[in-house]
């Protein structure tokens, strides 16, 4: 009967049904406590490092041949950029993506934006991403594990973006105080997790594979 009623539910209620039953309400003391109870590597588990790096590669290639809808969220993402392109007074732009994953961004703004305007996008991430993620590096796009190399590579940053990413460190007052102490023109928090209290939260984001990176979960991975 459970799965007669389950085959009547649209898809995307569905979908956010799944989540909502996902949302971990045990609050831990500290994050060390809490990722006793998470995967061995937490979010360098290399079965979701492989996912997004194979959702990434498609990505890039889908968007030469096709128009890809854009969401709200990545719509901030992709507009940030309209404030330093009028402040440019030349025709690059120099953005540093903290948590930029395998630099979806990248390809979709790329994609959108005249060849004209040169990007230097360089995406700080995990030791674990950046090892997959060097396979899609471009004479535009770098990835670096720390912030002090990200930096070196830029003269300027005229944008730093991050989307949903500082709430999923293991510091985030000390990430915090790195992205404010890079002297970048513009910043992006984008999907950023707050709260109401004078104290930090910390409990357990769980997720399934397919809801990880942008597109389709690739074959041969058990969601």
């Amino acid at each position: 009967m459970r799965k007669i009623i389950k085959d009547f539910i649209p898809p995307v209620i569905l979908k956010l049904l799944q989540k909502k039953k996902a949302i971990n309400t045990q609050i831990f003391l500290n994050y060390q406590d809490a990722l006793k109870l998470c995967t061995t590597n937490a979010y360098e588990e290399k079965e979701l490092i492989e996912v997004i790096f194979k959702k990434t590669k498609q990505f890039s290639q889908n968007l030469k041949t096709a128009i890809i809808p854009i969401s709200e969220t990545v719509a901030y993402s992709l507009l940030s950029v309209i404030n330093p392109i009028i402040e440019s007074k030349t025709h690059q732009l120099n953005i540093l993506d903290f948590g930029g994953a395998c630099g979806a961004h990248y390809f979709h703004l790329r994609s959108l934006i005249s060849k004209e305007l040169k990007l230097n996008w360089v995406v700080v991430e995990t030791p674990a991403m950046v090892k997959y993620a060097k396979e899609l590096e471009t004479d535009e796009l770098s990835f670096f594990d720390n912030f002090a190399d990200a930096i070196s590579k830029l003269s300027k940053i005229d944008l730093l973006h991050t989307s949903g990413t500082l709430q999923c460190v293991d510091n985030p007052q000390k990430y915090l105080a790195e992205i404010l102490n890079c002297n970048a023109n513009w910043l992006l928090f984008n999907r950023l997790g707050l709260n109401k209290i004078d104290r930090d939260v910390v409990t357990i984001h769980t997720s399934k594979l397919s809801w990880n990176g942008i597109g389709e979960l690739p074959e041969g991975y058990t969601d």
